[in-house]
């Protein structure tokens, strides 16, 4: 449920919550409460924080103590003049009393004064203090904050930042990224792979062409004294089985075939413990392979000759249920796919229970091996043409054509992050790629293929790792296309020497007394770091030697009129009216000077001290500005993004690693739905036979969601009635009640014959606007049918579209035919699914603008595979697509919000089928109905909305 409240008008206002059917016109206002990782409540106290501390330097005692100054510099002006007066004028008499008594008082009010002065410093000396203070807490709690942003926020945003150039590349085709699971312990430098080079290695194996499949390699953690040495192995039996491994001491005896190590692995071929299949490993002096007629993995100790095994979960698929596969054809015996890398063995396997999608284990390669990690993905195994491991990420890849392969596919084991986007293209030697691994040692891949072994460089984009190497350290300088390793003498300590090794490839970690990461932050940390350096000279400036020496002048002050008051009172007494007298006054009149100089000291120091209280006000104001910023950003991209990942939550605590990802949103299309997530599916509502009996199983039916006048009410059905796949009418009846009863039907034509020209083609068919919109016949292309001017208009597809089962919706048992093409509709018109070769068969989107002459209006690319799913359908915006569970059940399982980008594979909403099949199936935003066709029988649900 969204958190989500209308304010609904009526007589009086009321919180409405959890309300599907309330219009969005209703609403006063809508008020969303988002999710907020990101900890917002440090940013409004650090905020608050700076706000109080700026009031409390602008406040009203920098005033007064400026005032008090000021009052104290001009009566000090005063009594040097009535000093001066008095020095002038004394009569020895009355008048010299009555002067000094007035000296006295002045001299009096002046230290007052100066006690309020002295008040007021403390008090401005408190306030410093508390500024202080409060800088070390915001500095602390910006430390905090930066802290969060390494942990959370900028692993975020450096996912989504990946999938904004992908969004560049291929509108909206992105994937998801949800919170990392803690990941394995690895050693590995690299970054992740950007391309491969090569071949390196290109050679027909000493059997010629005898043996088309086959596997060939390094171990890459080879025993003693085989360091350099190569393994091969053919399938020398019907392509499939082998029950021997071929070892060469260099890659120079394997290409001159010269000077073979047979190991013999069973005594016949194939018996129990054959190999099975071409992907093979070898790891630790241990062949690893998929066993014989076994959904196992083998292990075979090549020093003690034994075989162990592994077995795989239950139902596992063997035996070419689910082999490696392209468009046009498949690799036979290849269910299982054995991989290295750095941390070891994994396998790779899939299951009907997981609907054919890769499933991922890694294998602990002790004497007896076992899984002790599994993880599921989306991609689904038929999709690609091979797996490896590079680093805990798995690669697939894909095939284009017979001179290019792509790797297109990724799963990060250590954050979860699946990606559909590489684009990795290589150059093929020949046509099929057999078996296909990456060695960690040499960072090669080792391919297999119509009889050849050929090799690769793997190159990866190499992290911003700093490694302090000690001198004596070997290094291997990397040189590739211009990049080297820079190696940069640092300091040293007695006899030891250090360096700085930037992006080298070939440091031994081990070497490394540490290492320092400059992790990518899109996270504003410049602004956090500006924001601290600001607390930090703010800090300094409070604490600058200016306060010592504007309380030092304070003190000297007092004291200097402290004596004045005792040399004046002196006078009073003992003043002769001669020498005495004026000898005192002149001294009185030195120590006035000496004062007003102390004076003009303190005043020259206070302005610069108000300076910087100025300067203090204003870094404080700055910090302000930029933590509404900070909060701005929040608002804008964090929360955001952390909203959009909320979903994966839920997937992550079921099944580890089976997460997508969300790009920024493009501008969403037009529409006026006020429902969020699809949440369940409920029904049957409606379930009937057609007129026709079961006479034609496919089909569909519906309502029109934008009804002509008078037609509010009407239900329309189409039954293809040539060779379930063509129809040239369709039904019209006035009521639900009469498409039961199988009455009143009227009858359009649409063609005047069944298959030609404007005939329907394949059961998906909409009705929207008073017209008809269906797959043409023999054409990749949307025809509309008017059904007031009978007019029939065509919107043609992108070239080389998918047409004629070409790409039709499939189940593991089955396809459904001509089913190419998917019409739907939702709250903002007609939408239609296709694909293409081009595509690789995956999922294309575009809306069609339901004018007179339809056109496309927008294009969407999906990594769904079209021949994994059996139905597609829209509701507000949102691509579903359903698969084929048993013969009871349907699961709505994947979406694609085109609003945000968000691709999700793990919805696990079922439904109860009345019949197997669900040959059509379209939602209707005007009653929230999902309208089924499935053996000539006719079924409608309700659809539930968050």
């Amino acid at each position: 449920m969204s958190s989500l409240m209308c304010v609904w008008r009526i007589v009086g206002v009321f919180i409405i919550l959890f309300m599907q059917d309330v219009r969005a016109t209703d609403c006063t206002c809508d008020l969303t409460n988002g999710e907020k990782p990101f900890p917002k409540d440090k940013l409004l106290s650090v905020e608050t924080s700076a706000v109080k501390c700026n009031e409390n330097i602008q406040s009203a005692k920098v005033s007064e103590e400026a005032s008090l100054r000021l009052g104290l510099h001009k009566r000090l002006l005063q009594l040097q003049d009535d000093v001066s007066t008095l020095e002038r004028e004394d009569d020895g008499a009355l008048y010299g009393a009555v002067s000094l008594r007035i000296i006295e008082l002045e001299l009096a009010e002046i230290l007052q004064l100066i006690s309020r002065l002295n008040s007021t410093h403390d008090i401005h000396q408190s306030l410093g203090a508390h500024v202080n203070a409060t800088m070390q807490q915001v500095k602390a709690e910006l430390k905090q904050l930066e802290e969060f942003d390494h942990m959370q926020i900028a692993q975020k945003l450096e996912e989504n930042k990946r999938l904004q150039r992908s969004l560049a590349q291929c509108q909206e085709e992105l994937q998801a990224t949800p919170p990392p699971p803690t990941p394995p312990p690895r050693t590995c430098p690299q970054g992740r792979l950007v391309q491969v080079d090569g071949p390196r290695t290109y050679t027909i194996t000493q059997y010629g062409t005898s043996y088309h499949y086959g596997s060939w390699g390094q171990d890459p953690k080879p025993a003693a004294g085989k360091q350099g040495w190569y393994w091969l192995i053919p399938l020398t039996s019907s392509n499939a089985f082998a029950n021997y491994v071929r070892q060469y001491n260099s890659l120079s005896a394997l290409v001159a075939g010269v000077g073979p190590i047979d190991v013999s692995i069973a005594a016949a071929n194939p018996t129990t413990n054959t190999i099975q299949g071409p992907n093979v490993v070898m790891y630790g002096d241990a062949l690893y392979y998929e066993c014989y007629n076994s959904p196992s993995v083998c292990r075979f100790n090549l020093t003690s000759r034994q075989v162990t095994t592994a077995a795989l979960p239950a139902n596992t698929a063997f035996n070419n249920k689910f082999p490696f596969c392209h468009l046009a054809a498949c690799y036979v015996y290849t269910d299982m796919d054995l991989l290295t890398d750095d941390s070891g063995v994994w396998v790779v396997y899939t299951s009907a229970e997981y609907y054919g999608n890769v499933m991922l284990s890694q294998v602990e390669s002790g004497d007896v091996p076992r899984l002790v990690r599994n993880i599921k993905t989306s991609l689904h195994k038929r999709t690609a043409t091979n797996t490896f491991m590079a680093c805990g990420v798995l690669y697939a890849t894909r095939y284009v054509d017979k001179e290019i392969e792509e790797i297109f596919y990724s799963f990060d084991t250590h954050t979860g992050l699946e990606r559909y986007d590489l684009d990795i293209r290589f150059k093929k030697m020949q046509p099929d790629v057999h078996s296909l691994n990456y060695n960690p040692s040499d960072h090669k891949l080792y391919v297999y293929g119509n009889s050849y072994a050929i090799s690769y460089d793997a190159i990866f984009e190499l992290s911003d790792v700093v490694c302090i190497l000690k001198r004596s350290a070997p290094l291997t300088f990397y040189l590739h296309r211009n990049r080297m390793s820079l190696l940069v003498p640092m300091w040293t300590v007695g006899t030891v020497g250090f360096f700085v090794v930037l992006f080298t490839q070939g440091v031994n970690a081990t070497d490394c007394i540490c290492k320092l990461t400059n992790a990518e932050k899109p996270f504003p940390k410049d602004k956090l770091l500006s924001i601290e350096t600001s607390a930090v000279e703010c800090h300094h400036s409070i604490q600058s030697a200016k306060v010592s020496e504007e309380a030092a002048l304070r003190l000297g002050l007092h004291k200097r009129l402290l004596q004045l008051q005792d040399d004046v009172s002196a006078l009073e007494r003992e003043d002769d009216g001669a020498l005495y007298g004026a000898v005192s006054l002149r001294i009185i009149e030195l120590e006035l000077a000496e004062i007003l100089q102390l004076i003009s000291r303190l005043n020259r120091t206070h302005d610069m001290n108000k300076s910087l209280s100025t300067n203090i006000s204003a870094t404080v104001q700055q910090l302000t500005d930029e933590l509404k910023q900070l909060e701005e950003f929040d608002h804008m991209q964090v929360v955001r993004k952390l909203q959009e990942s909320k979903h994966l939550h839920t997937r992550l605590a079921q099944c580890q690693g089976e997460l997508q990802a969300t790009p920024p949103p493009p501008t969403p299309p037009q529409g006026t739905c006020p429902q969020s997530h699809l949440a369940q599916v409920d029904g049957p509502r409606t379930y009937t036979i057609t007129e026709y009996d079961t006479s034609y199983p496919y089909g569909s039916w519906g309502q029109d969601p934008k009804p002509a006048p008078g037609k509010e009410n009407w239900y329309w059905l189409v039954a293809l009635t040539s060779s379930d796949v063509f129809a040239h009418y369709v039904l019209q009846y006035k009521s639900l009640t009469a498409l039961v009863a199988g009455v009143g039907s009227m009858v359009v034509s649409i063609a005047s014959d069944n298959p030609t020209t404007n005939t329907i083609q394949g059961p998906n068919v909409v009705m929207y606007g008073d017209a008809l919109y269906y797959e043409c016949y023999n054409s990749p292309s949307v025809c509309r049918f008017n059904l007031t001017s009978q007019q029939i208009t065509t919107a043609p597809l992108p070239p080389n579209s998918g047409v004629n089962n070409k790409f039709p919706f499939c189940h593991l048992e089955g396809c459904y035919v001509y089913t190419d093409m998917d019409l739907l509709t939702d709250d903002s018109g007609v939408w239609v699914v296709y694909t293409s070769a081009e595509h690789y068969g995956n999922v294309m989107l575009s809306q069609v603008e339901s004018g007179d002459v339809p056109r496309l209006v927008r294009t969407i690319k999906t990594s769904l595979h079209k021949r994994t799913a059996t139905n597609t359908f829209m509701a507000c915006g949102v691509l579903y697509a359903t698969r084929y569970v048993d013969k009871e059940t349907e699961e709505i399982f994947y979406s694609f919000d085109t609003h945000t980008g968000l691709e999700r594979y793990d919805l696990d909403i079922r439904f109860k089928k009345m019949q197997p099949d669900v040959h059509s199936l379209n939602y209707n935003p005007s009653d929230h109905m999902l309208y089924v066709y499935g053996n000539s029988y006719a079924v409608s649900y309700e659809v539930i909305f968050d």
